[in-house]
């Protein structure tokens, strides 16, 4: 449609084998929005990290927040 996505989440983080496999997740991710994005890592057994429009992030899989 060449229109942008219409989505909740404002950024996707996903850590998978290969850049090119992290790139579709979190672009499915992205473009299906909050309700289906953290389905979308789980199902592809990924982690990574949602950041939805309203600030609010959320960690999926294997991700450890390390304060530096």
């Amino acid at each position: 449609t060449q229109r942008p996505a219409c989505s909740d989440v404002e950024q996707v983080t996903v850590f998978a084998p290969s850049a090119e496999l992290a790139e579709v997740i979190a672009k499915s991710a992205l473009v299906l929005g909050g309700r289906e994005a953290r389905g979308v890592l789980e199902r592809s057994r990924a982690s990574g990290v949602l950041v939805r429009r309203d600030g609010v992030f959320e960690l999926v899989g294997d991700v450890e927040v390390v304060d530096a």
